[in-house]
This record gives C-alpha cells, sequence and structure tokens, in this order.
C-alpha cells in the first residue's frame, strides 16, 4: 500500500469524512516500551472510525532501520500472527467503522513513532 500522510500533526485538526473533525486518540503516537503492546485508543473514544500510518522512513519512524508496526482492535497483546495487522513501512489501516474494543499497537523499538487520528 501507498504512504497517503506521514506523521504530521496539521492532520489532527483536519476535516475528515462528513465533515467530522479529526483528533488525536488518547494514547501515544510512538511506542513506550519497544516489543510491549500498548492501548491506542479506548472503543468509546472512536465516533466514526480510526485511520492509522507507520510512517514509510525511518527518519519519520524515529528509529533505524524502518520497521512495521503491528495493530489489532481484538488482541491486547498484538500477537501475529493471529488477529492482529502487520503495517510495513509506509503502510495504514483506515477502521471506517467503530470497533467493538479498544486499540492497541505494538513495534519492536521504543520510540517508533506512527500516525493516528480518529474521526
Amino acid at each position: 500500500m501507498a504512504a497517503i500522510v506521514t506523521s504530521r500533526p496539521s492532520l489532527l485538526a483536519a476535516t475528515g469524512p462528513y465533515g467530522t473533525t479529526h483528533k488525536a486518540p488518547s494514547g501515544a503516537l510512538t511506542i513506550a516500551t519497544g516489543g510491549t503492546a500498548q492501548q491506542l485508543c479506548a472503543s468509546m473514544e472512536i465516533v466514526n472510525g480510526i485511520y492509522i500510518e507507520n510512517p514509510l522512513t525511518p527518519a519519520d519512524q524515529g528509529v533505524s532501520p524502518a520497521e512495521p508496526l503491528v495493530v489489532s482492535a481484538t488482541d491486547p497483546t498484538c500477537a501475529y500472527p493471529g488477529k492482529s495487522l502487520k503495517l510495513q513501512p509506509g503502510d495504514f489501516v483506515n477502521f471506517a467503522m467503530p470497533p467493538d474494543n479498544a486499540i492497541y499497537v505494538v513495534a519492536p523499538t521504543t520510540g517508533h513513532a506512527f500516525s493516528a487520528f480518529l474521526y
């Protein structure tokens, strides 16, 4: 998949689908502890959907080399393979409907940055 955006704070104030406003999720947009899954947002935070992107370059991720980001809307451990999605550098996922669960993310390296916004 081609990257549409990179980590840019200006996205958080942009207008989204159907006139909704983008906002940042409550969780951090960097991995706190490499290899340990963390909650990005609670299910009740998501009104219409959530967009998550793993930046393409090591500079945008803040780690070297660029690495995958694992995302899950069902598994708090982000076990992969399993019920999780592995986003390679430059990949994104858009949950266009609110999931019934919180969203969790994990990457191998502490400080790995990524983009996400709720709409």
